[in-house]
């Protein structure tokens, strides 16, 4: 997966979701950073289901970090 058809699939998934554009910005930030991790576990010569199980990883971690905090 290149970053050029990630950024096509996500700006496609969300075409005709309604949401502000702070939200559109944060899934849009939150696809790079993916495909950062992603792009960097494959170059260091790792599997495409590893670099995606760590890169969904630390998506996750992030979220629940958001969430904590929002919730404090």
């Amino acid at each position: 997966m290149d970053a050029d058809y990630a950024a096509k699939m996500t700006a496609f998934d969300m075409k005709g979701i309604v949401m502000n554009e702070e939200t559109k910005q944060t899934y849009i930030m939150l696809a790079d950073q993916y495909l950062v991790v992603f792009s960097h576990l494959i170059s260091e010569g790792n599997s495409q289901s590893f670099a995606h199980e760590a890169a969904a990883n630390m998506l996750r971690a992030q979220y629940e970090a958001y969430a904590e905090r929002s919730d404090a």
